[in-house]
């Protein structure tokens, strides 16, 4: 907080109050993030030409954007509010509705190939994985390491 303060000129008293409450500006810090970074590219799967081929790319570019060398490793959204205090149950009910959303962007992508009671399973499957890839690239896993899991899953789909 007093890196973001310092950075933009202001108290943090202030800060809260151009956002209205801390709340509010977790809040938009994580719609920003949000915009910025994406566990689920859509973009990456679009050349697949199967199943286990779509789950690569989809798993490959979700490792280059919790490794990515310019940012923090990790992802907001997966590991944000995990152990929280009680008070703060609206932003906790908040972040898991943001990591089903990462479940649904999945089974969106995975459609062509599958379908319920499948699709649903698998794309819980994968949200799973993609949200461990971002606690173990938080915990120093190099890109090779997830990158060769990924390899390990993607065949699983073969």
């Amino acid at each position: 907080m007093s890196e973001l303060t310092k950075a933009i000129g202001v108290a943090p008293p202030s800060l809260y109050g151009v956002f209205g409450s801390k709340a509010d500006l977790y809040r938009r810090a994580l719609d920003r993030y949000s915009q910025a970074f994406n566990l689920v590219d859509r973009s990456a799967v679009q050349e697949a030409d199967s199943l286990a081929d779509a789950v690569r790319r989809l798993l490959a570019a979700a490792i280059d954007t919790v490794t990515a060398e310019e940012g923090e490793r990790s992802c907001m959204v997966s590991s944000g509010m995990l152990c929280a205090h009680p008070d703060h149950h609206e932003l906790i009910a908040e972040l898991a509705q943001r990591r089903d959303g990462i479940r649904q962007d999945i089974a969106a992508v995975l459609t062509p190939w599958l379908e319920d009671p499948r699709l649903a399973s698998t794309a819980r499957h994968l949200a799973s994985v993609l949200l461990g890839f971002s606690i173990q690239a938080r915990d120093g896993a190099s890109r090779e390491e997830l990158l060769e899991t990924a390899e390990d899953i993607a065949l699983l789909f073969e």
